[in-house]
C-alpha cells in the first residue's frame, strides 16, 4: 500500500491480524528508506509499543480515525520498554525508518494520505484480503 504524508511517499506493509500486529518488524535486518508498516488496530484508544526483537531503529506516529497524526516518537532498537501514546484517540500507528519523518518535514497535525482507499475502508479490515 502507498500513503503520502508531507512531502514524502511510503510503500507500506499492512498489519491487521492479531499475529501481524504483534509481530510488527520484529527480527527484520533493514527497511527500505521509504518502506514502513501501518497498523491498523482492533479499536481507538491509547497505543502501546515496543522494540523486542526489532533491530532497525524506528520512529512510529499515531494517527487518528481519519488519519491526522497526533503524536510522533524515535524507538530505540531492543528496547523493551512500552512507548505508550498520550492520546486515546489513537486508530492507527505507522512505523517507519527514524528521521523519515522529520526529513520530510512531517509533525502532529499533518495528515497521512492512503492511496486507493479511504481510513474508514481500512478501519474495517480485519483480515488479509
Amino acid at each position: 500500500m502507498r500513503l503520502s504524508v508531507g512531502s514524502g511517499r511510503l510503500t507500506v506493509e499492512v498489519a491487521r491480524t492479531n499475529e501481524e500486529l504483534s509481530r510488527g518488524l520484529m527480527f527484520r535486518r533493514s527497511l527500505d528508506r521509504d518502506a514502513g508498516m501501518l497498523f491498523l488496530l482492533p479499536r481507538e484508544g491509547v497505543a502501546s509499543f515496543w522494540m523486542a526483537n526489532t533491530t532497525i531503529p524506528l520512529s512510529v506516529a499515531f494517527l487518528d480515525r481519519n488519519g491526522t497524526i497526533l503524536e510522533i516518537h524515535d524507538l530505540e532498537p531492543l528496547d523493551t520498554r512500552i512507548v505508550s501514546s498520550e492520546s486515546a484517540r489513537v486508530r492507527f500507528a505507522l512505523e517507519v525508518n527514524r528521521d523519515w519523518f522529520s526529513r520530510h518535514g512531517v509533525r502532529a497535525g499533518e495528515s497521512v494520505r492512503p492511496e486507493g482507499a479511504s481510513w474508514r475502508q481500512l478501519a474495517g479490515q480485519k483480515e488479509n484480503p
